[in-house]
């Protein structure tokens, strides 16, 4: 059995530059992006949004909701959060847990624009206090004062 041997086509040859060297981050001439022409000509389609556009569209459009008897406009997260808040008066813990996350970023926010003003440090440690002790509070009227959290489930209402 014989074996016949393909030869391969011989690649184009560049203009020969007597000074340009092909190698490791100089590839040939004739494999460059041609000048004026994009190298993803099927890119991102103008007018697309990215996941930060969107969610900032949903979180801040404006919902219709129902205060004290009243319709009234707020963004969507502000909605949100009014229904955390309630659930959470309401001793629903997990929403009381939510609202714990979210409050260094609104500590944080606060401190940020109260930076130019005199306001004591100790404040901030006087907040956290009472928080803790209105979360303690919470948890001994649910509870019986078990700091473990019960059952993980939803609490009795």
């Amino acid at each position: 059995m014989t074996t016949q041997l393909r030869k391969r086509a011989p690649k184009p040859k560049a203009a020969p530059v007597a000074d340009y060297k092909v190698g490791y981050c100089r590839p040939p001439k004739y494999s460059r992006f041609r000048e004026g022409r994009s190298g993803n000509p099927n890119g991102r389609p103008k007018g697309s949004k990215n996941i930060a556009t969107i969610a900032k569209e949903v979180l801040f459009k404006q919902v219709t909701i129902i205060e004290n008897g009243r319709r009234r406009k707020v963004p969507a997260f502000k909605a949100l959060m009014l229904n955390l808040l309630k659930l959470s008066l309401e001793r629903d813990m997990r929403a009381f847990d939510k609202i714990m996350k979210v409050l260094p970023i609104v500590q944080a926010s606060m401190a940020a624009e109260d930076s130019t003003e005199d306001r004591p440090a100790a404040d901030s440690q006087h907040d956290a206090e009472i928080v803790a002790e209105f979360a303690k509070m919470l948890r001994e009227a649910d509870g019986g004062g078990d700091s473990g959290g019960g059952g993980g489930g939803k609490d009795e209402q």
